[in-house]
């Protein structure tokens, strides 16, 4: 869901996850990361959260944003094919967010984290 991205002049990744034992405060956090990309306007996949505690809050803070504001970097996505999905990092110019992506692919890959 969302605009088309231009990737091929580099592109952002994100995948954060609502933080378990402050899954309160999840729709704020994520609205912060939206908001932070928003204004970097660089080109931005964003995929949906796990379904952890909080996660509620996070898909919330998501889908008000996405409607609210109509960011025109971002694109959300749900899932994707596992080889499409590390293509997709291994191209992209970072990571941010709190996955375990980040610890395990990204390290592999030589892709940075934020």
């Amino acid at each position: 869901v969302g605009t088309e991205i231009d990737w091929e002049k580099g592109y952002l990744v994100v995948m954060q996850h609502p933080v378990t034992t402050e899954y309160k405060q999840s729709k704020n956090d994520v609205t912060t990361t939206l908001e932070a990309i928003q204004e970097l306007n660089i080109p931005t996949f964003w995929f949906w959260p796990n379904v952890d505690a909080g996660s509620d809050g996070t898909s919330s803070g998501i889908r008000t944003f996405r409607e609210l504001k109509k960011p025109t970097n971002i694109r959300f996505f749900k899932n994707m094919e596992p080889n499409d999905f590390l293509r997709l990092l291994k191209n992209s110019q970072c990571l941010i967010g709190n996955s375990s992506v980040g610890i395990r692919e990204c390290s592999y890959l030589g892709v940075p984290v934020v």
